[in-house]
């Protein structure tokens, strides 16, 4: 069936091409987000899964399965590394209406998996500043982009529940 089948594709620049890894997978659920390991291969957020991604063997492996939160369809979205290689790997709810069910957690190079932020509407982009001192969360939903002061050490962040965040900037209608 065409939606167990989730296909990645990567540039890899030692061939010079787009190379296609088909995962087939007996459950459905899309594919949010797909981050280089630093020892090779990927990590993905597949539905509420953290997979691990081998390009070679074309093998992969659950890492994490994450609860369901909220009515709605529920799956990770977007993540990206920080400075010190920790994964920050949000989630969103669909339909969108649904809101407040999103989360963002961390995974460290033990595989831990911490709830770090909870009660946002979609988790949608992560920067850091260059000093590593403050890390921005952008929540779709509300048109909002949170600041945490961001222990690059520990990946501890200052007022992680939504409705006490620091808004930096808040984009209205």
């Amino acid at each position: 069936m065409l939606q167990d089948l989730i296909i990645l594709y990567y540039w890899s620049p030692k061939e010079n091409r787009v190379v296609i890894l088909v995962l087939l997978y007996l459950t459905g659920g899309e594919v949010g987000f797909a981050i280089p390991k630093s020892s090779g291969g990927y990590v993905a957020g597949k539905g509420k899964q953290l997979v691990e991604v081998d390009w070679e063997s074309g093998s992969s492996s659950v890492v994490h399965e994450v609860e369901h939160r909220g009515s709605g369809s529920y799956r990770f979205n977007d993540a990206k590394c920080d400075p010190s290689g920790r994964l920050w790997a949000g989630t969103m709810v669909w339909p969108p209406e649904d809101t407040g069910h999103a989360v963002l957690y961390s995974i460290d190079k033990d595989k831990d998996l911490k709830l770090k932020c909870e009660n946002l509407h979609l988790s949608n982009g992560l920067a850091w500043t260059a000093d590593k001192k403050a890390m921005f969360l952008i929540d779709t939903g509300p048109r909002k982009i949170y600041a945490f002061n961001f222990d690059v050490a520990t990946g501890d962040l200052c007022k992680c529940l939504a409705s006490s965040m620091n808004i930096a900037v808040h984009f209205l209608h």
